[in-house]
């Protein structure tokens, strides 16, 4: 388990956006759950701000921000002509998946590069939007690949959700209180 400490009111308006200012992660995939607008992207900056302050490697892919458009106009900027059709004739799920796909590269490489880190975390925010059940299904077997095979380190994914399938049986943390949740029938969700 790993601890974290993040600002109840990250704006600094003297409004508190979260209940709490400790957060518990387990090893392994936490699901941030929340309806829309209610802060889940601001606590991934807050996990990788605590992260970086207490150096604790720390990934962060948005795919709100760095997927669509922004990875289309990379694959084009770098000349990755082969990148840049497969997202342009694809559904968005699917390129979703393929951005994915190109990050799991990376995410690879970065958690070989902190194998003597106790801790590592990988932010993925947005992840599940556009993805279907078996895309989403797919995401936690890769998880679940990733944290069993980098044996050596604490693996903890960070993953927003909108979407019931990525919260279905998962450990989730509900953004506004940190209380701990599983779902198994999509009524209680």
């Amino acid at each position: 388990m790993l601890e974290i400490k993040i600002k109840r009111d990250p704006y600094e308006k003297g409004e508190y956006l979260y209940k709490n200012s400790e957060y518990e992660l387990n090893e392994g995939l936490n699901v941030i759950i929340g309806r829309n607008g209610i802060g889940k992207s601001t606590f991934c900056h807050e996990v990788k701000e605590y992260c970086s302050k207490n150096k604790i490697p720390v990934f962060e892919y948005d795919n709100y921000n760095e997927g669509g458009k922004d990875a289309q106009q990379k694959y084009s900027f770098y000349s990755d002509f082969e990148s840049l059709t497969s997202t342009l004739f694809h559904s968005e799920g699917e390129q979703i998946f393929y951005n994915l796909g190109k990050q799991i590269e990376q995410i690879g490489k970065f958690i070989n590069s902190h194998k003597e880190s106790k801790d590592i975390v990988i932010i993925l925010d947005a992840i599940d939007s556009g993805l279907d059940i078996d895309g989403i299904r797919q995401l936690k077997e890769i998880i679940n690949l990733i944290k069993n095979d980098a044996s050596y380190n604490s693996i903890y994914f960070v993953v927003t959700a909108n979407n019931y399938a990525l919260v279905h049986e998962s450990n989730c943390i509900n953004v506004i209180n940190g209380e701990h949740l599983t779902f198994n029938k999509f009524e209680d969700y």
